[in-house]
């Protein structure tokens, strides 16, 4: 997708900005409401026509806005992480996403995709703040899970730099240390706190786990305790699964899981052939959670060259 853009690095006390053009229509709500966890979620909001967030960037805290001009996506944000925030918005908000791939031929596929027109599909690499909501939805309802982050935030979250009022996400360090029963009065339980503490201390480890393809950031993550697959998936979705098989050469097919061996219910979908299913499982094998660390441009390679058959 073509897309110009233009940075202006301001003074300290000063946001920094920048704005990308953008190719094609966009929705800011429909593409980035999967990143609030409720009404009361102090690390986000939509207020205003614009996006607002806090977070722990690998360069230090930061938050942003992110709204729409004629001009394009533009972007604010302060604090020490802003530069890099500023460098990742287009990932954010997926001007990578390119609409045309998906080819409706239903129907009902096709009046979904003309309503849902301006939705990107965008990516954080931001795992940890992806990863503590997911265990807090665990065997809870919604509306008990977002009670439970927005008080995790309130209690151990700090204000985000910049005017906008937002806190930050919980530091690894502090969701680590505070015992269980800490997390006992905002309502999370032993178990979903010891998931929680324990994915804390494997923070940096973690965080490494953004640049690999999403299989394998599922993987490494269901080999923690506590963690399971609809856990692993919802994090995965934050680490551009579309993004990794369009770059090895593949092309985007929908995929269906059974309960039981059957033919697909429709013609257009097309199953993963045994080869790939075998591939795919060796490549899950033969990498233990551990060594996902120290092998990851292999596991890159293998990917591509198995799986994806580049």
């Amino acid at each position: 997708m073509a897309a110009s853009s233009s940075l202006v690095t301001a003074p300290t006390e000063e946001p920094v900005e920048g704005t990308v053009a953008v190719a094609g229509p966009i929705d800011l709500r429909l593409t980035l409401a999967p990143l609030v966890r409720g009404r009361g979620d102090p690390t986000t909001r939509f207020a205003r026509g614009t996006f607002q967030r806090a977070s722990r960037t690998p360069e230090g805290p930061a938050a942003e806005v992110i709204s729409l001009t004629p001009e394009g996506v533009r972007v604010q944000a302060w604090g020490p992480g802003a530069g890099w925030l500023v460098a990742a918005m287009p990932d954010l908000v997926g001007l990578d996403d390119d609409p045309s791939i998906l080819v409706p031929h239903h129907r009902l596929v096709a009046e979904i995709s003309r309503r849902l027109a301006g939705l990107r599909l965008g990516r954080t690499d931001a795992i940890l703040e992806a990863l503590v909501p997911a265990v807090l939805e665990q065997k809870v309802t919604g509306a008990q899970a977002q009670r439970g982050f927005a008080g995790l935030v309130r209690a151990l979250g700090e204000p985000a730099p910049g005017p906008l009022g937002l806190r930050l996400p919980p530091a690894p360090s502090a969701l680590a240390t505070l015992p269980y029963y800490g997390y006992h009065p905002l309502g999370i339980e032993r178990r979903r706190a010891e998931t929680v503490r324990r994915v804390a201390r494997e923070a940096d480890r973690l965080e490494a786990l953004a640049g690999l393809p999403a299989p394998a950031v599922q993987a490494a993550l269901m080999a923690l305790p506590g963690i399971g697959p609809w856990s692993a998936a919802e994090v995965a979705a934050y680490c551009g699964r579309l993004r990794t098989i369009l770059e090895g050469g593949g092309a985007i097919r929908l995929v269906q899981v059974y309960t039981v061996a059957r033919p697909p219910a429709e013609p257009w979908v097309g199953p993963l052939t045994d080869a790939q299913v075998e591939a795919l499982g060796k490549l899950q094998r033969d990498f233990d959670y551990m060594a996902m660390f120290a092998y990851r441009d292999q596991i890159k390679d293998r990917w591509n060259k198995e799986v994806l058959g580049g």
